[in-house]
């Protein structure tokens, strides 16, 4: 019996010194605790004084803004720390291109005018030629564009290594009758098809349209990202005798203002670099002087032109769609005018003969029109001046390309449709394949196009493709954490493209 009851005191003994064991020491616990308080407590500041997440520079200012007074500061001196951002768009993508000179020229045509701003966050594409493998794979680019068809075999260990580092790699080259080599099968997902193209449209898969896949990734970026779009910071891109750079009004300043000439005249603005809009959505703010009329020359025909009207005016007509020669209304609208010492948002929608206005929201006219040919983009206002800023141009829903297949024979390697971005109409061979987690590297992402004239479509499909192959993670703020505390928040970025953002900040000691 002494025997047990000794055993049963060890036993005792044993799980009282265990649970001692496991209580933290405060010695050691207490510091990392009290870094996790800040990490919460400065991330919320900084949300709540309206930071930035893309400015570095403004972040330091917000948790360092006295650097002589410690005591002032969100973080003190022995304390460093990193931002990163996921979900996002780098307001920055560095692109190195292995092409020739004049594929260099015409890529960089491509992705005029090299930025765009989509949720207030502008992305700009800083794109360097160069002439080797060696130079193609270097980690100072987010993606490698690789223009025209390359053995990728003596370079296949420098692809993988750039890959593993979350980076993408984009061809275009035509696959008229190529057997895929196997870093094209195991990196690019490509394999050869028995059918060859035809003449059919081209047009997105059905994973485009489905949320979550990395498709569908691709297609947001496409339709929005602007094909064209003007914060009037200068007056280069539109000609005409009435326009001049409002630096007092804008949203935010500065505007243009279209100065009237009164009720009986007009006074145009044309576009100079965006002339073939057909079909898409035309997105701006306007600013009306009490009495004015802004009308949008938008699409023509053989014979009518298409305007918007936007009208503080009732003699002069309501928010609705005019055709012309002569200027006459047509279809419907509600009877809505734009109110005046105000900014509206604007959203002229023009898809396969259906054209829908709407003001702040609302649907205030509609109409139809027929047989659309590639239109400038014009701007008059009537009776009294009017103002317009932030304008964007971006395609359509489902938008179909002219066919850029010339007898080509590929397809994804594993019949995974997850991983075709755009099919040809009737052949259903894709005509841009995708493929991320690559093979025996489980990072990157990797993309084939074919190769295709500059229809402006094509133009912004690149631009889309650049902007996923590139990744979803920005730092502007980087440091080497060696045992870091993190804390994180989930933003919606805007209203253009819905951008679920995950804001962290982590913390470390210095010493």
């Amino acid at each position: 019996m002494h025997i047990i009851e000794v055993l049963l005191v060890v036993v005792l003994v044993f799980f009282v010194f265990t649970q001692f064991a496991t209580i933290p020491s405060i010695s050691d616990e207490w510091p990392r605790t009290k870094l996790s308080i800040l990490a919460n407590d400065a991330i919320k500041t900084l949300e709540a004084k309206g930071v930035d997440w893309f400015n570095g520079t403004q972040i330091e200012n917000a948790l360092r803004p006295n650097p002589g007074d410690p005591a002032q500061n969100v973080l003190q001196p022995n304390m460093i720390y990193s931002v990163r951002l996921q979900n996002v768009i780098k307001p920055r993508i560095k692109i190195g291109c292995l092409c020739s000179d004049g594929e260099f020229a015409r890529i960089k045509s491509f992705l005029l005018p090299g930025w765009f701003m989509i949720n207030g966050v502008n992305t700009s594409f800083d794109i360097a030629q160069v002439k080797n493998m060696n130079e193609a794979f270097s980690l100072d680019y987010d993606v490698t564009l690789i223009s025209g068809y390359a053995n990728l075999g003596p370079a296949q260990y420098a692809v993988r290594n750039f890959l593993g580092y979350d980076k993408g790699v984009v061809e275009m080259f035509d696959a008229m009758g190529q057997d895929p080599s196997d870093v094209q099968k195991s990196i690019f997902g490509l394999a050869a098809a028995t059918a060859k193209s035809d003449g059919a449209g081209i047009i997105f898969s059905v994973a485009s349209s489905q949320s979550g896949m990395e498709a569908n990734k691709v297609y947001e970026a496409f339709i929005n990202i602007p094909a064209f779009s003007d914060t009037f910071q200068r007056f280069d891109q539109w000609f005409g005798s009435a326009g001049v750079i409002d630096q007092s009004l804008g949203r935010p300043a500065p505007s243009l203002r279209l100065d009237s000439s009164g009720c009986n005249g007009e006074d145009y603005v044309f576009t100079r670099y965006y002339n073939t809009f057909r079909n898409g959505d035309i997105d701006f703010d306007v600013y009306l002087a009490e009495g004015a009329s802004l009308m949008v020359g938008f699409g023509r025909s053989s014979a009518s032109e298409y305007l918007a009207s936007l009208s503080a005016n009732a003699s002069l007509g309501y928010d609705s769609f005019y055709q012309r020669q002569p200027l006459r209304p047509t279809g419907t609208n509600t009877s809505h005018l734009t109110e005046t010492g105000k900014w509206s948002h604007v959203k002229i929608i023009s898809k396969m003969g259906e054209l829908t206005l709407y003001s702040n929201g609302r649907k205030v006219a509609s109409a139809q029109s027929s047989g659309l040919l590639s239109s400038n983009i014009t701007l008059y206002s009537r009776c009294e001046d009017a103002r317009v800023d932030n304008l964007r141009i971006t395609f359509t829903e489902k938008s179909e390309f002219p066919n850029f297949l010339n007898s080509e024979n590929i397809t994804q390697a594993s019949d995974n449709p997850n991983k075709i971005l755009l099919v040809q109409k009737g052949t259903n061979l894709p005509a841009c394949v995708i493929n991320y987690n690559v093979e025996n590297i489980g990072k990157g992402r990797t993309a084939w196009i074919s190769n295709a004239t500059a229809s402006e479509e094509y133009k912004n499909l690149l631009k889309a493709v650049l902007v996923w192959a590139a990744g979803s993670e920005y730092s502007p703020v980087k440091a080497d954490l060696k045992s870091p505390v993190s804390a994180f928040f989930y933003k919606s970025l805007g209203n253009e493209m819905q951008q679920n953002a995950k804001i962290m900040l982590e913390i470390d000691y210095l010493y």
